[in-house]
């Protein structure tokens, strides 16, 4: 008799017996296994804090009726705006008054202060005079400073509009188209 060798069937045998043992000292040791538990838990809320700017305008965006007068003695309009800051959070404000720039004009704004102890001075963060400078496109533009509003706290502003002297009479008869405009934001 002969006998065969296989080589092919010496290598399946040893590859089942290496992984038999395997096998089974992987199940003896289960500390060779990865264990570990993994529990997360989490939560959160937030609340947005309430925004909220109102404005007392009445009358303040209407029409401003000026009349040039040959002696100098110009017309003026004042109108009065209140801002209160109803909102959770401080605020700073400024104003932007834009023109066509057809007219010369010039703008006061002032605090109206009604506390008779303060003798009607204004807040030293708003300026007195706001002159208009001309820009790129032709167009006049003035801007306040911005100036700080507490929660709940209401500030009364006064705009004075005026034709700027010395007029030429060249502007007779001119329109202009004034934009007013007010920026709030949130104070850090």
């Amino acid at each position: 008799m002969k006998y065969k060798r296989h080589n092919g069937d010496i290598f399946i045998k040893i590859s089942l017996a290496i992984l038999f043992l395997l096998t089974i000292t992987l199940g003896i040791n289960k500390d060779l296994y990865a264990k570990f538990v993994s529990k997360d838990s989490a939560d959160d809320s937030a609340r947005v804090a309430k925004f909220d700017i109102e404005y007392d305008d009445e009358n303040f965006f209407k029409n401003f009726n000026m009349t040039y007068k040959q002696n100098g003695d110009n017309t003026s309009e004042t109108r009065t705006l209140v801002i209160t800051n109803a909102s959770e959070v401080v605020v700073s404000t400024k104003i932007t008054i834009q023109t066509s720039g057809n007219l010369p004009l010039m703008f006061e704004l002032k605090e109206v202060v009604e506390d008779v102890d303060v003798v009607g001075v204004p807040d030293d963060d708003i300026p007195l005079t706001l002159t208009p400078i001309e820009t790129n496109d032709g167009t006049r533009k003035a801007e306040s400073q911005s100036f700080e509003l507490d929660i709940d706290e209401s500030i009364t502003l006064s705009l004075r509009i005026y034709l700027h002297t010395p007029v030429d009479a060249k502007y007779s008869g001119f329109v202009d188209l004034i934009n007013i405009k007010t920026t709030t934001v949130q104070v850090d």
